[in-house]
This record gives C-alpha cells, sequence and structure tokens, in this order.
C-alpha cells in the first residue's frame, strides 16, 4: 500500500527566523477488517468488531521558530476523524 504525502516550507530570514509549513497526504485505511460470509453469530460478531475502514485526506499546518542553540515548532493536523495539535522544542549544547 502506498502513502503518498506532499509538503513545502517556507523560511523567512529575519532576525528571529520563522518557517511556515503546510502539507497534505491521503491516509489509506489500513484497518483489520472482516470480509467473510456472515452464516454465524460468530461470524457476524467478526463483523461488527472489525468493519471495513474508510481513507482520509489529512491537511496540515506549522510553524517553526529558531535560535541559535533553541528551537520551537507547532503544528496542526485536521482531518475527516481526528484534529491533532502538537508542539516541540529542541535545545543544541
Amino acid at each position: 500500500m502506498i502513502e503518498l504525502h506532499l509538503g513545502g516550507e517556507y523560511f523567512f530570514t529575519t532576525k528571529l527566523p520563522v518557517a511556515l509549513r503546510a502539507g497534505v497526504w491521503r491516509d489509506p485505511a489500513h484497518s483489520v477488517e472482516f470480509r467473510g460470509p456472515l452464516t454465524t453469530p460468530d461470524a457476524v460478531a467478526a463483523a461488527i468488531l472489525y468493519p471495513k475502514g474508510e481513507s482520509a485526506m489529512h491537511f496540515s499546518a506549522g510553524l517553526g521558530l529558531a535560535w541559535p542553540r533553541f528551537q520551537i515548532d507547532a503544528a496542526y493536523d485536521r482531518s475527516p476523524h481526528f484534529r491533532v495539535g502538537s508542539i516541540s522544542a529542541v535545545t543544541r549544547f
């Protein structure tokens, strides 16, 4: 299964360097799903527990600030099923 990602970054070289980022990707359905005949109660239970998954498109945006020895990044990812925000910090010794 192929998962394609497309992203870009624009870096402003100001006194405080700033990076703007954006991306998009298709997340194919990759969960376990039941595909057998519904001829027994166990098969019906398995079909309920393991339904067919759905593919989803993700859109993301991010911002990064960089100092000589420190960096902070923030990002947001949105899809039909999830909305995720994240923040990270990096220090260089």
